[in-house]
């Protein structure tokens, strides 16, 4: 038994061991700095952009020289005849048929080849390079739509977390006023109605309560996978969400939206590829050379070798495409044409919603401090409209419609924070730069 005790000891002990350390975030910075660092979306773009790197390598190996070795072997089954002057054998006046070269012709040496001029593989270079460059805006871009879905997140999830905290106070105190209601209606005092509401407003709040909670928790769940966390992983925000005087700082530009690099590369590509069409209708001028050694025998394994060595040069004009590449080139600009209005309408639109974002949070950055103040002067009348219904002074419907008037400007004041936080997302991802 007490082998049996000891074991089972270990092994409770073994899997508290191997639980996930709790991470805990103090601010926002926190959060943006730890998701630049564990998100494994960011990291697959990484490595994405690392891999652009070793395509230019190879994009630039066009420029070496070819070198092979070869070792060849031919045997001539039925060699050419050619009919030749009977001079040559003793035979003045007649020709005679003769069989030309040898049985087996043995070739061993080494080869080079290299493009002197080739136009296709200089622009071919280009795109890999304008590639690569598209490749970082890309990650760039990902790394502004993850912070502001990490700010996001880990503001929804302190707003819903404050909410809880709120709910949790008016539950308390609605549970006060179930308790005088039930009193008063088993003393006589009031009517099975009056009773009822109060059993109503209870029960919202409980699942407004428990609809708040929800969406604390599911954020938070949002905000793990956003920093790369384990679902175990128990993942605490220190932070406060408090309204002050200037809750949150004025804002007077963002930086430039990382998507509109995206498609100014777009438009680069579109460029390079039209080159790259018209280099088709431009000549190849390559080298090419061979060093080694043939064998020509008509025995088997006869050799007598020597050398063997040739240089040359190649001039290619296309010819029979010429059609095709034309048709080509054509697409290629229309494309271009494209992007570039494409171009136009992001940078126009990007300027738009720029201007509507700093709008949007200037006016909520007016609004948050009326509306809680607000939230604060109901909260007050309700307090006071319950004690005034504790000692009779005012009927319950006249409390119930106070409470329900706090309850408003409650939400108006949550509702104001959420818009307000939401808007200060987008700008911290134009503004906060973790690398």
């Amino acid at each position: 038994m007490k082998s049996k005790g000891l074991f089972f000891l270990i092994l409770f002990a073994g899997a508290l061991f191997a639980q996930n350390k709790p991470v805990s975030l103090s601010s926002v910075g926190e959060a943006l700095a730890l998701s630049a660092a564990k998100n494994p979306d960011l990291n697959v773009y990484i490595l994405k952009q690392s891999k652009t790197q070793q395509e230019i390598k190879n994009a630039n190996w066009a420029y070496i020289p070819s070198v092979s070795g070869s070792f060849g072997l031919q045997y001539n089954i039925d060699r050419q005849t050619s009919a030749l002057p009977g001079e040559i054998f003793g035979l003045p006046g007649q020709t005679k048929n003769v069989q030309l070269g040898t049985d087996y012709v043995y070739n061993t040496g080494v080869g080079i080849s290299l493009d002197v001029f080739n136009m296709q593989t200089i622009l071919q270079n280009r795109i890999a390079r304008i590639n690569a460059e598209m490749q970082g805006a890309q990650t760039q871009a990902y790394g502004q739509l993850l912070r502001e879905q990490t700010a996001l997140y880990y503001f929804s999830a302190l707003i819903f977390q404050h909410s809880v905290e709120i709910y949790q106070k008016n539950l308390q105190t609605s549970d006060s006023i179930l308790m005088l209601s039930k009193q008063r209606y088993e003393n006589g005092l009031t009517d099975l109605f009056t009773y009822n509401q109060a059993k109503i407003v209870v029960n919202s709040l409980q699942q407004t309560l428990s609809l708040n909670e929800k969406n604390a928790r599911d954020y938070l769940f949002l905000l793990k996978n956003l920093l790369g966390m384990e679902a175990d992983t128990e993942l605490i925000l220190n932070e406060v969400i408090a309204v002050k005087e200037n809750p949150l700082p004025e804002i007077q530009g963002l930086k430039a939206d990382k998507n509109l690099d995206v498609t100014r590369l777009m438009k680069k590509q579109t460029e390079a590829d039209i080159q790259l069409k018209k280099s088709f209708f431009i000549p190849k001028l390559s080298l090419n050379g061979y060093w080694g050694f043939q064998n020509l025998s008509n025995e088997a394994f006869e050799f007598d070798w020597s050398k063997y060595n040739y240089v040359g040069i190649n001039l290619a004009l296309p010819v029979t495409n010429g059609f095709k590449n034309l048709g080509n080139l054509k697409m290629a600009k229309w494309n271009d044409r494209i992007n570039a209005q494409v171009l136009q309408n992001e940078t126009d639109k990007s300027e738009l919603k720029n201007a509507q974002l700093i709008s949007n949070y200037r006016y909520g950055l007016q609004q948050l401090p009326l509306s809680y103040s607000n939230y604060q002067l109901s909260q007050q009348n309700a307090a006071l409209a319950f004690q005034k219904y504790t000692e009779g002074l005012i009927s319950s419907d006249s409390y119930l419609r106070t409470y329900e008037e706090y309850l408003k400007f409650q939400q108006n004041y949550l509702n104001t924070l959420s818009s307000v936080y939401l808007y200060y997302s987008t700008i911290i991802s134009r503004q906060y730069y973790a690398d």
